[in-house]
């Protein structure tokens, strides 16, 4: 691939992705804000270090500490090494929640590579530390066993994947991967369709009861496993700014009824509240959004 084939298809990606986070979150939310291309072509090594100077410093950065040790002296001696550093400019914390949708949207943004269609589904939720916590890691598991099912039984995907992003201000469920461009409607609408399917609760008590064990396990692992624990703690920190007690997530997910999911289903998943956007070449994006009969798509041909 050419240069200039690299070059379109950065600038596809970060146009693409302002986009999914304006219909996700609203236009003029934090979240929003993107890095237009023009920008990062400018960018210069004087800036960086500016932003490194700070950004990157010491009172900046999170050191997890796990594991059997006398915790006074530990703190004792982590404040005479790291106590000192300078403390840098700290980012605003975002608590802005996201603009509710009344209709799904649709966009395409185009490129010249015409092999491979990259589609993003993304629905908004509350913050990540509220009361709902432990329902989405538990419906999280189950769009998870969905999309896996979808993906093996296609094999038209290149890695797709479903995750739940969790801020101190809105999350997002998302399903995001390359499709082959020829089959990439008929993989789009079995993705929906997946997500369909947890509406109407189809299969939904047996989902639920493995979905529920597995979040379970992987919550039990965080709290007993030294290394669990620390990844654990620095991925709360990076996201929400504060670790959550993973022995009391376990407690919550393990008391979880299935109307706590159906209540975050209800909500969070709505039709109304979907946000799909494509990567690929204009004629795979019109023939990806027809297959999958998705109308009033907004294509931006820059």
């Amino acid at each position: 691939m050419s240069a200039l084939a690299d070059d379109d298809e950065i600038a596809a990606e970060l146009r693409a992705d302002k986009r999914f986070r304006e219909a996700l979150f609203g236009a003029s939310h934090p979240y929003a804000a993107g890095i237009p291309a023009e920008k990062l072509k400018n960018l210069h090594a004087a800036l960086v270090q500016t932003f490194a100077k700070r950004h990157y410093v010491g009172a900046q950065g999170t050191l997890v500490l796990v594991g059997g040790t006398d915790l006074a002296e530990m703190e004792k001696a982590v404040r005479a090494q790291f106590g000192s550093l300078a403390r840098g400019e700290a980012n605003p914390v975002v608590t802005e929640a996201a603009a509710v949708r009344q209709r799904p949207s649709y966009a395409g943004v185009t490129k010249k590579d015409d092999r491979l269609v990259h589609v993003k589904i993304g629905y908004a939720t509350g913050p990540g530390r509220d009361s709902r916590r432990a329902a989405r890691l538990v419906l999280r598991e189950m769009i998870e066993r969905r999309v896996a099912v979808v993906r093996e039984r296609l094999a038209a995907s290149y890695g797709v994947v479903s995750r739940l992003v969790e801020r101190s201000g809105p999350g997002s469920f998302e399903i995001e991967g390359q499709l082959d461009a020829a089959r990439a409607g008929e993989a789009l609408a079995a993705l929906r369709a997946a997500i369909d399917g947890l509406r109407r609760r189809d299969g939904f008590l047996e989902d639920f009861a493995r979905a529920r064990r597995r979040a379970l396990a992987l919550a039990l692992v965080a709290s007993e496993r030294s290394a669990e624990l620390a990844k654990q703690i620095e991925d709360d920190v990076l996201a929400v700014g504060d670790p959550a007690d993973p022995r009391a997530l376990a407690r919550a997910v393990a008391v979880l009824t299935p109307q706590d999911v159906t209540a975050v289903i209800d909500s969070e998943l709505k039709a109304t509240a979907e946000v799909i956007v494509g990567v690929g070449a204009p004629a795979g994006l019109a023939q990806m959004f027809a297959t999958a009969k998705l109308g009033d798509v907004q294509i931006d041909k820059r």
